[in-house]
């Protein structure tokens, strides 16, 4: 509609006012996906109310890995059984509600290594990887590699 264009044009209006330097890859991406996410929630309200479903639960997951972080969460959403939302997410995806959400946050944490400097300490918080050295562990066991070593692999081949 008309107005959401409207919306959406001030946000990008206000956003180039408050940015005065320049982004890099990650800031960019980051902007763009919020830029979407806005757009989304703009839209919304005039599309028909969906019924939550798997798929909807995989869209809210993508958005922010760590909104849902237990098979209860997820269950809730769903409004059914913690045993009853495990099968049918399994039959879904092919995987554990567990390994699925581990697997985004780590998509997104692998990205945020190899496109900022942030301390690894503040991503692991960020993806709400509790305790901190956890995170490490678990990037590893799924990686091959540690947090720091993906990093320092990213920078090596994008420099060469």
């Amino acid at each position: 509609s008309v107005s959401t264009g409207r919306d959406i044009s001030q946000m990008v209006i206000q956003h180039r006012m408050r940015t005065k330097r320049e982004m890099n890859r990650y800031d960019s991406f980051r902007y763009c996906e919020n830029l979407l996410i806005a757009l989304h929630n703009l839209m919304e309200p005039t599309l028909k109310v969906q019924e939550r479903t798997v798929n909807t639960l995989l869209n809210e997951i993508e958005k922010d890995p760590t909104a849902f972080l237990t098979v209860e969460d997820g269950a809730e959403y769903l409004n059914c059984s913690h045993s009853h939302f495990s099968r049918i997410f399994r039959n879904h995806t092919g995987s554990t509600f567990i390994q699925y959400v581990t697997a985004k946050r780590l998509e997104k944490a692998k990205m945020i290594l190899a496109h900022t400097d942030k301390p690894i300490s503040r991503i692991a918080s960020a993806l709400k990887f509790q305790p901190e050295n956890y995170f490490s562990r678990v990037f590893k066991k799924h990686v091959g590699v540690t947090p720091g070593e993906y990093r320092q692999q990213y920078s090596e081949e994008n420099n060469a």
